[in-house]
C-alpha cells in the first residue's frame, strides 16, 4: 500500500521521538515551515476553508468603519460604604435573584396547587397502587 510523502514524515517523527505524539506535533510543525511539499500534503483537505477564513476576514476589516470612540465612565453617585453593604444584602437573601436570571420584578412566592391538581395527583396514586 503506497504511502504519502506526508504519511512517511509522520512515520519518521514517530520514530524519531519515540511515539511520543505532541513532540511529534512539534517536530512536523518545525519540519513543515521549510518543507513546502508537506505543508501542502498536510493542508490540502482544509486549504478552502483555511483561504475562505482569511478572505471574509480580511473583507470585513476594508468594509467596516472605525469604531466609535468609547465614552468615559461616569462616577458613581454613591457613598462607598453603602454600595458594598447593598451587594452583601442581595447575596444573602434567599430569595435573590441567581446571576443572569433576573427579570427586575419582585419574586412571586410559592402558589398553592388548585384542587383539580390535587385531584389528578390522587387518582395517578390509586392507579399506582391497584397495578402493584
Amino acid at each position: 500500500m503506497p504511502q504519502t510523502y506526508a504519511e512517511e514524515q509522520i512515520r519518521a517523527a514517530l520514530k524519531a521521538t519515540s511515539g511520543h505524539p505532541l513532540k511529534t506535533q512539534q517536530r512536523i510543525i518545525a519540519e513543515s515551515r521549510t518543507d513546502h511539499r508537506l505543508l501542502q500534503e498536510l493542508t490540502q483537505g482544509h486549504m478552502s476553508g483555511i483561504v475562505a477564513l482569511w478572505v471574509n476576514r480580511i473583507a470585513r476589516k476594508t468594509e467596516d468603519a472605525p469604531p466609535p470612540p468609547v465614552p468615559k465612565p461616569e462616577a458613581l453617585n454613591m457613598d462607598p460604604g453603602t454600595f458594598g453593604k447593598e451587594i452583601l444584602q442581595a447575596l444573602q437573601g434567599r430569595d435573590s435573584v441567581q446571576f443572569g436570571q433576573d427579570t427586575y420584578a419582585p419574586r412571586a412566592g410559592r402558589k398553592k396547587a388548585s384542587q383539580a391538581h390535587i385531584d389528578a395527583i390522587k387518582a395517578l396514586a390509586s392507579k399506582g397502587k391497584s397495578s402493584l
